[in-house]
């Protein structure tokens, strides 16, 4: 589940779980899609209009409906939009937006895994904009944090170590065939490869990286 870039993922990840002999049930990836949509945002300055508002009650419906054993979780570019929350505008990194955020994260984990499901949060990966890059390793603290709130139920992910060799962009990774594959769209979304090359090191992962590292089996 998660934003654009997880629907550009998902296709990749599907054909990584199938060569690997395991299902994929559905995808719930959403352009624009973040924790905090459901509030009105400010964007440069301008007004943002809310979205997603029943993001808690439709990941319960498919939880309860899919009954998976592993969920992936990639979002959270869309939470760094400033949000107005009652009469508070909310700005990401504060104290107080802190606090806040950590209840919707901890809510999403709770209904994902409702059922017993492992949740693998996957980390924001470098960015080629020195400010997003930032933001997004700001970012994956609070998701570092999360999985050490919920021990044996969230693990991990840390894309950027597969994404950012060197810990520095590339457009590029070598292929199966040792040949440079473009990964990243003009958009800086996965290309049809991109996604290919990520769903196959990350279900290569699973179980023996991040499942223990979760702990094994969620309560």
């Amino acid at each position: 589940m998660g934003d654009s870039v997880a629907d550009t993922l998902a296709p990749g990840l599907e054909r990584a779980l199938a060569d690997a002999g395991l299902g994929f049930l559905l995808s719930r990836a959403f352009p624009g899609f973040g924790f905090t949509s459901p509030w009105p945002g400010i964007v440069g300055g301008q007004p943002w209009p809310p979205a997603f508002e029943g993001w808690p009650e439709e990941l319960s419906r498919q939880v309860e409906a899919s009954d998976p054993d592993a969920v992936l979780v990639f979002a959270g570019g869309w939470d760094l939009v400033d949000r107005v929350v009652g009469d508070r505008t909310l700005v990401p990194f504060t104290p107080e937006w802190r606090a806040w955020y950590d209840g919707l994260l901890d809510d999403a984990v709770r209904r994902l895994s409702a059922r017993g499901a492992v949740v693998y949060w996957l980390a924001l990966p470098c960015d080629p904009r020195p400010d997003h890059d930032a933001a997004n390793r700001r970012m994956d603290e609070v998701f570092s944090a999360l999985a050490a709130r919920w021990p044996g139920v969230v693990a991990h992910v840390p894309l950027d170590s597969f994404l950012c060799p060197g810990g520095a962009f590339s457009p590029t990774l070598p292929g199966p065939l040792g040949d440079a594959v473009d990964v990243w769209s003009p958009t800086l979304h996965l290309t049809e490869p991109g996604a290919d090359l990520t769903g196959a090191w990350i279900v290569a992962r699973m179980a023996p990286d991040w499942i223990a590292s979760a702990g094994a089996a969620a309560p």
